[in-house]
């Protein structure tokens, strides 16, 4: 521990931009910013990428990206073993090897400052379904500077209901599997057209307020979503 000599890291985590190790999940490095109690990896992103921090935590081999204070996500790591998987918590205990796509990946995803949706974030949205993903009927997922959307046709089946709005979203896509969703909203994003919303056969309300829409002949593709009010 950097702030306890002596005292044992028991989630270390490193600063993939810089390399520093700090306390992961731990009190002891706690600090206080804007009257905010924030952990030392949320404190040191504000210093270290101006609030946007990207950490290996070796212990259970996984990636935590932060994007300011209370945004963040599990994102999965750059090391898969020798059947091509990946192995949170270690439990397998196979070697793992960098795989330079899912490297690529993620200098990508932190470049771009932006956050990805994956299977971990969406669990953690899913706090009010006891987390479980298979029947989440609703999510909200704004404000975290998504740029695509992908995961959620294939494993929140069930949602009527999806908040999107005040991201970095440039196209809806991965959606169609959403038969019973009944509300998109998309608002304040960077959509250019409206597409891809065929599938979602239960759809009621779309709300893409403020966006950059400018084929306005994509709308007609809408005609087809017979339960459409707004």
């Amino acid at each position: 521990c950097p702030v306890f000599s002596g005292e044992e890291n028991r989630v270390p985590a490193k600063c993939l931009i810089c390399g520093q190790w700090l306390c992961c999940e731990a009190w002891c490095c706690k600090q206080t910013i804007g009257g905010k109690d924030v952990g030392s990896c949320t404190a040191h992103a504000l210093t270290c990428g101006a609030g946007v921090g990207i950490f290996l935590r070796v212990r259970d081999c996984i990636v935590l990206l932060l994007n300011g204070v209370g945004k963040g996500c599990f994102f999965a790591p750059p090391y898969l073993d020798a059947y091509g998987e990946t192995d949170p918590g270690l439990r397998r205990g196979n070697p793992l090897y960098l795989c330079d796509e899912r490297y690529q990946r993620l200098q990508k995803v932190w470049k771009q400052h932006g956050i990805a949706v994956t299977e971990g974030l969406v669990r953690q949205k899913a706090e009010h379904n006891n987390c479980e993903l298979s029947t989440l009927e609703e999510v909200s997922l704004h404000q975290l500077d998504i740029e695509r959307i992908e995961i959620l046709d294939k494993v929140c089946r069930e949602l009527k209901i999806l908040y999107l709005q005040s991201n970095l979203i440039p196209k809806i896509e991965n959606v169609g599997r959403l038969k019973k969703l009944e509300y998109l909203n998309l608002a304040l994003n960077n959509i250019e057209k409206v597409e891809n919303l065929e599938g979602c056969e239960s759809l009621q309300k779309l709300d893409l307020t403020v966006n950059f829409v400018g084929e306005l002949t994509s709308i007609k593709s809408l005609e087809v979503n017979h339960h459409l009010q707004q």
